[in-house]
Parts: structure tokens; C-alpha cells; sequence
């Protein structure tokens, strides 16, 4: 596939991206803030947000190496270095592990 040529990324990801939760009047008030977070900015980048998304999630949530999350990627038809997913948990990991944190607190007070 070119350089300039778009592909189509429907179905390649089946989980549920960052802080999709579903459930509890709890977890819906957790995703509500998730929505109201400021955007990220994924400008510049050649993949599309739920494939960059879907990877720092793969190696936060399960603490994989990065070329384990290359491989799994892989087994979806993405193709991306594991220099690549380092870099983009370096760069987003920290706002969307802040923004994970902050909602499952307040979840917690909800419940309480």
C-alpha cells in the first residue's frame, strides 16, 4: 500500500477503546468525563486515533512489552515498529493514564 493511498480501518480493532466502560450509573459518570477530556492531538501521525489508542491500551492495561504489542497488532493487519508504540505511549500514555485515574476516582466517590 502507497504512501498516499488511505485504507480502511473499520473492523481491525474489536476492543473497546480507552475508557469506553459500560455498566454502573458509576462508570457511566467515568466515561462522561473521559468525554469531556480536552481532544488529544493526533496531527501528524499515519495511523488513525483508535489504532494509536488501542496500543498504548494494550501495553498499559496488560504491561506487554512493546514488541508484544507489535506482534498483536500484527495478528490485526497493523503494521507498526515497536519503536512506534514507544513513542506513542511517551506521548500520550501520561494524559490518558491521568485521565483513567481522575474517572475511576471519581467513580469511587460515586459509589461511596
Amino acid at each position: 500500500m502507497g504512501r498516499g493511498q488511505l485504507r480502511d480501518w473499520s473492523g481491525i480493532l474489536k476492543s473497546p477503546p480507552i475508557g469506553v466502560v459500560t455498566g454502573t450509573v458509576a462508570a457511566r459518570q467515568s466515561r462522561d468525563y473521559l468525554a469531556r477530556m480536552p481532544p488529544l492531538s493526533y496531527a501528524r501521525h499515519q495511523f488513525p486515533p483508535a489504532v494509536i489508542r488501542h496500543a498504548i491500551w494494550l501495553y498499559l492495561r496488560f504491561t506487554l512489552s512493546c514488541r508484544d504489542v507489535e506482534e498483536l497488532l500484527a495478528e490485526r493487519g497493523v503494521e507498526v515498529s515497536c519503536e512506534t508504540v514507544r513513542r506513542w505511549v511517551l506521548k500520550f500514555g501520561p494524559a490518558i493514564s491521568r485521565a483513567q485515574a481522575i474517572a475511576d476516582r471519581q467513580a469511587a466517590t460515586a459509589a461511596a
